[in-house]
């Protein structure tokens, strides 16, 4: 009894909801000024004159495109419906159940090649998305769970070859990352929590069919973090340093590449010394081809400061000079390889300053020339070996007078 109770009260109810609204009409609207259609949809109309979509809607571009058609079940999107470009190719076709997406939603590209295929079930992203490059080939497929990539996802080059393979965790990288070239060789070989690496992080060279490293290194929540060392293409060792939190800190070595050929893979120094937060700092050295002592001088907050010397391959000195700031200041000496005096002046800011001499290889004076801010200003002289004066020139603002 209690059963056909209900029974009666859920067929009345229905019974009046269906003469509420028990006429229908269609509904025509019109672009302003235009006889063009905008709008062609069925309604249901209650007594109290409340619409409600019934049936099947068109839109129009002003243009008389259809822009999008589809059909309403009581006010609610339902079935398939198809949106346009304004060209009228296909743009979507979307499938509509009571007002929630649900089955698989693909979009077009305007040539009309297939741009997406996306799976839908009560509105919700859910199974494999997947993404087409116009050509037709597949970009992208990427597993969903609760409208978020959750799962595998591997992405292509236009050419078929893979161009990464990623592990997802609500919509973040989570666990195992590698990527690829698109000739195919490795690029890129890492580990991700939460969207930001973590832990070792191996990357290649394009064209080394052996997998080449181009350096290996650490991180920890997506910054720099331990030791890190970089790679020639032959395999021999380029930089070794240590991170921080993303910046250079203590010490740090470059080499020279060496021929590939040796069996045993040798390191020469090209340049070493410190790094204090992501700056060069204290005594640095460089180093020729053959491992003689090259330059040698100071480094405050990542600028020259200080005394700093060159050398010929043979330990005697070339050059000495003055920094500030990074800029050349104070006085500065060439030499000779026989270790004579070759120039002497003044820097200032970066600019000779003053009176300049140059002298010939056995000692004896050649020419004095006046600086002002690096120009030539003043009488300029030049001598023999005797040490007669064999030339006079006046200059004006570095013009000869």
């Amino acid at each position: 009894m209690m059963r056909n109770k209900v029974k009666l009260i859920l067929f009345f109810f229905l019974l009046v909801n269906v003469i509420a609204f028990s006429q229908s009409k269609m509904v025509v609207t019109y672009y302003p000024d235009s006889n063009q259609i905008r709008e062609q949809y069925e309604v249901l109309v209650s007594k109290n004159n409340t619409e409600l979509r019934q049936g099947f809607y068109t839109i129009f571009y002003e243009n008389g495109q259809v822009w999008q058609k589809g059909k309403f079940s009581r006010g609610k999107l339902d079935s398939i419906w198809i949106d346009n470009y304004k060209s009228g190719q296909r743009k979507q076709i979307l499938s509509y159940s009571k007002g929630l997406l649900e089955g698989l939603t693909i979009t077009f590209y305007e040539s009309g090649d297939t741009n997406q295929i996306i799976p839908y079930k009560h509105d919700i992203i859910d199974g494999t998305l997947k993404i087409f490059y116009e050509s037709g080939s597949l970009m992208e497929k990427t597993v969903y769970k609760h409208d978020k990539p959750n799962g595998v996802s591997i992405s292509y080059f236009e050419n078929g070859v893979v161009q990464a393979k990623r592990e997802l965790r609500n919509g973040l990288e989570n666990g195992e990352s590698i990527s690829f070239f698109d000739n195919g060789f490795i690029k890129e070989k890492s580990t991700k929590q939460f969207g930001m690496y973590q832990g070792y992080l191996e990357a290649y060279y394009k064209d080394c069919t052996n997998g080449c490293i181009s350096k290996s290194c650490y991180y920890n929540n997506n910054l720099l973090s331990g030791d890190f060392t970089g790679y020639y293409p032959n395999g021999n060792v380029m930089i070794e340093c240590n991170y921080v939190a993303n910046q250079i800190e203590g010490e740090y070595i470059s080499y020279y590449m060496k021929d590939d050929s040796l069996v045993f893979k040798t390191k020469q120094i090209k340049e070493e010394g410190q790094y204090l937060h992501n700056q060069k700092t204290g005594i640095w050295k460089s180093y020729n081809y053959s491992g003689q002592l090259y330059t040698k001088g100071n480094y405050r907050h990542d600028k020259f400061d200080g005394l700093w010397l060159v050398y010929y391959s043979d330990g005697t000195v070339k050059q000495k000079g003055y920094y500030l700031d990074g800029l050349a200041t104070g006085e500065w000496e060439i030499y000779y390889p026989n270790s004579k005096l070759k120039n002497k002046g003044n820097y200032l800011a970066d600019n000779k300053e003053g009176l300049w001499e140059t002298y010939y290889d056995t000692g004896e004076l050649m020419t004095t020339i006046n600086f002002v801010h690096g120009i030539r200003q003043g009488l300029s002289k030049g001598f023999d070996k005797e040490g007669k004066c064999v030339e006079e020139v006046v200059y004006k603002n570095g013009e000869k007078l």
